[in-house]
């Protein structure tokens, strides 16, 4: 469900995004085939997944932490992307790569145009202004980066992050506590 609920505000983000720019014609003639609902049903019905799932390894939790991130950060909810992130590294090294791509989301939000769209129109709009009074406006507000979300994201990473030790010193203190799991 979050794949596809993901899908489906990355879908509408870049149709408000589309029609702000005043591209409806783009979101009339394109066909909206659901991107989530693809992705989920590839996903689950996938013998490979299937095939780890009853083999016990952590791959399919480690997709989920992964998935949970990017819904957060689509969402801007910023507690949940920090989890998806500490709980996903926490498993994994190699989530740890996606912090630069979770910043951007957080920063600039799912609905920011592509910058090559927005330079397209911004453009046209400077040639137009410019033909009718001589002095070229251009659009302001799109493609703001708020560090607000990432400022939060960074608080609760480092909550959960405290929080997922705290928990890994209690559950490892019989074979020897956190300094011994950091030592293998």
């Amino acid at each position: 469900m979050l794949i596809r609920s993901t899908g489906r505000t990355l879908q509408m983000a870049r149709n408000r995004s589309l029609k702000s720019l005043d591209l409806t014609k783009s979101v009339n003639n394109s066909v909206n085939v659901s991107a989530g609902d693809t992705a989920s049903l590839i996903y689950l019905w996938n013998p490979w997944t299937i095939i780890t799932c009853v083999g016990s390894c952590t791959s399919p939790i480690e997709n989920l932490m992964v998935v949970i991130m990017l819904h957060g950060a689509c969402s801007r909810l910023a507690p949940l992307a920090a989890f998806g992130y500490v709980m996903a590294t926490h498993l994994s090294l190699y989530p740890a790569i996606l912090i630069l791509p979770v910043a951007l989301l957080l920063g600039y939000g799912p609905d920011t145009p592509p910058t090559k769209v927005f330079l397209q129109k911004g453009l046209s709009a400077n040639k137009i202004d410019m033909s009718d009074n001589g002095k070229g406006t251009s659009q302001k507000g799109f493609g703001q980066f708020s560090w607000k979300p990432i400022l939060h994201f960074i608080l609760w990473v480092f909550i959960w992050s405290c929080y997922v030790l705290s928990l890994n010193s209690i559950i490892l203190n019989k074979v020897g506590g956190l300094q011994e799991m950091f030592e293998k």
